[in-house]
């Protein structure tokens, strides 16, 4: 585990496409085929934000991440620039 910074699925956005499982280095990701939605094993998630980049529906964040904040800081970046 990479400090506490893990990856977080969102089920409400989640539609279980699996892009997520696939693409994991760590292998921390499942489908829950019942449920539809990713779920993560923050056990083994080295919070390495993969998933998160490539999630379509926007449904996975790492702890301490959220694609907003970094929105938000590339944002002022440009302002500033």
């Amino acid at each position: 585990m990479a400090g506490g910074q893990t990856a977080e699925v969102n089920p409400e956005l989640c539609s279980g496409c699996g892009t997520c499982a696939d693409i994991c280095p760590a292998q921390a990701i499942e489908i829950d085929t019942k449920e539809k939605v990713a779920k993560v094993n923050s056990a083994i998630c080295k919070g390495c934000g993969v998933c998160a980049a490539s999630c379509r529906a926007h449904a996975i964040d790492v702890r301490s991440f959220r694609s907003s904040q970094i929105v938000a800081m590339l944002e002022q970046i440009i302002k500033a620039g």
